[in-house]
């Protein structure tokens, strides 16, 4: 027998919490990819969230609780400080009301940063986030010191501006989403594709490029990020804002039959996960030589009955985030394991 660890300390996924149909198969199906962070995104939270924090703590995994810091939100901008003075107050009575006594590990945020603009009145977004975030995480830490604090952060809206964050709160981690082609993208592609393409990281080189100036900008502190392209919410048809709700004890028949309307999808994403895998291991690899051991990885896997089935590019993503350094004839292999099955 032998024994490993990981190379990526932080390995899991990112989903709205409501796309969750059965939270303990989901959590288990984490478990056996050796995956240990869970960030759920909700408009509210679930009325069970104990008994899911507290069955994944039992499976060794963390939760990560999302909500809005204004994300979503109309007629605010950044770059207004009565505006960011709204925005910090609001996270504060919505951070003591339903967030403080739960027994999460952390907490995930966006902000007014997913727009194809780089500046809002007067001042770049970059600088303006960076003033909110200062200022909210510094009361919060105040309060509640220790508390992890992710940033998720769209580098659509801050491309050659992120030499401004090097001023963010280091306590504060940055969560990098949409920051060029694969594995950022929507599609896993070396191409660009879709509006949520930055500007100019339009290839796997310049996105690899860029990520590694992210990474350095702030070298004591965590670098984290978000991977796209298996499978999201049908936003133009299917998004809902919610109310109070039971995460994750939907019917088992439901699960099955929408699997077996969202396999199209997954099959397509699979094919070029397989193709692409030399690039995600190579990402991955260049990424641990600026934060060796001190990365976060958590993956957009949402409405894709995850619960039901590993698919081929999920545990793919397993194997290459536990050690990106085998060989790709080897990641495939192990990813094709009947245990994932």
């Amino acid at each position: 027998s032998y024994s490993e660890t990981p190379k990526i300390e932080n390995r899991g996924l990112w989903t709205w919490g409501y796309v969750i149909y059965d939270y303990r198969r989901y959590i288990d199906n984490m478990a056996k990819l050796k995956m240990n962070m869970l960030t759920i995104w909700n408009d509210c939270v679930p009325l069970n969230i104990g008994e899911v924090i507290a069955y994944a703590k039992s499976r060794g995994i963390k939760t990560v609780l999302g909500f809005h810091w204004g994300w979503g939100l109309k007629g605010l901008e950044l770059g207004r400080a009565e505006d960011r003075n709204t925005i910090k107050n609001m996270v504060l009575t919505e951070y003591e009301r339903s967030y403080s006594k739960l027994d999460i590990d952390g907490i995930y945020f966006q902000t007014l940063t997913e727009i194809r603009e780089t500046q809002t009145a007067g001042m770049s977004i970059a600088s303006a986030a960076t003033e909110l975030v200062n200022a909210t995480s510094a009361e919060l830490l105040n309060r509640y010191p220790g508390l992890d604090i992710q940033f998720g952060l769209h580098a659509i809206s801050i491309l050659d501006n992120y030499r401004e964050l090097a001023e963010l709160d280091p306590r504060v981690t940055i969560t990098w989403e949409d920051a060029g082609v694969i594995p950022y993208a929507y599609d896993p592609v070396i191409f660009p594709s879709g509006w949520m393409q930055a500007n100019g990281l339009d290839t796997f080189e310049r996105t690899l490029e860029y990520s590694l100036k992210l990474a350095a900008l702030r070298p004591n502190t965590r670098f984290a990020m978000v991977p796209k392209g298996f499978i999201c919410l049908r936003w133009g048809s299917e998004f809902e804002n919610h109310g109070d709700f039971i995460l994750g004890e939907r019917d088992r028949d439901f699960i099955k039959n929408r699997l077996i309307e969202r396999q199209p999808r997954w099959d397509e994403v699979n094919k070029l996960w397989l193709e692409n895998c030399p690039l995600a291991s190579r990402f991955y690899r260049e990424m641990l030589t600026c934060n060796p051991a001190n990365m976060t990885v958590t993956a957009l896997v949402e409405d894709g009955m995850f619960e039901e089935k590993i698919q081929s590019s999920v545990s793919l993503l397993g194997e290459t985030l536990w050690n990106p350094y085998r060989s790709d004839t080897e990641l495939l292999a192990r990813a094709a394991s009947p245990y994932l099955r």
